[in-house]
């Protein structure tokens, strides 16, 4: 049971580390795709300390796309800065999403052996769902926002399920390991325990 706790409590806590760091690498990236294509913004972090601070959100200003921003803000008008540069508006809704896909390799095959591979699912997934409002706002569509939003949340869930049922199966094998590990030491000790007892029967 209380390994179990154990568990559980470093499944939260590396999470957390995890959804707040991907949080902050999709909003890196709107920031520094709509800079080199220039754009002038910043980066609100607020809302990860308030929840009643609006955000997390990236607020982007495009000279090109007659000053409208198209990440972060869902009151702009999509549908100009689409019709001004199409395709630069759609990779800046993108960048995000983008900018998070070489965390989730990493988790992928650094840790190919180990629990914490199945991060690479939660990070795609929170990805998905975070890049949803911008899908929305570069293709004008409810339908593809709810789509990512939909897919994202299943590729997290089914991420967040393998790597419990990975951690648990991880301390089982450990802990089965160090068992049999003890039993060979005492096989041992009473084998050399035997011989020594052999030894000295001999001398006497």
């Amino acid at each position: 049971m209380h390994k179990t706790f154990i568990i559980i409590l470093y499944v939260i806590l590396i999470n957390a580390a995890v959804i707040t760091a991907s949080i902050i690498l999709h909003e890196l990236g709107h920031l520094t795709v709509g800079t080199a294509l220039g754009c002038d913004g910043e980066i609100s972090l607020a809302g990860l300390l308030n929840p009643v601070t609006p955000g997390p959100y990236t607020s982007l200003s495009c000279p090109v796309l007659g000053g409208q921003g198209i990440a972060g803000i869902p009151t702009i008008s999509a549908m100009s800065a689409i019709s001004a540069m199409p395709a630069m508006a759609a990779f800046l809704g993108l960048s995000g999403f983008l900018f998070l896909v070489p965390l989730a390799l990493v988790f992928l095959l650094l840790a190919k052996r180990l629990p914490e591979k199945n991060l690479a699912f939660v990070v795609l997934g929170f990805s998905l769902a975070l890049a949803s409002l911008d899908l929305m706002l570069v293709f004008y569509s409810n339908i593809i926002m709810y789509l990512s939003l939909a897919a994202g949340v299943i590729v997290m869930v089914m991420g967040e399920l393998f790597l419990v049922d990975d951690y648990l199966s991880y301390a089982m094998h450990r802990e089965k390991a160090r068992h049999i590990a003890k039993g060979i030491l005492h096989a041992k000790d009473k084998r050399k325990n035997r011989t020594t007892g052999k030894d000295e029967n001999k001398s006497q």
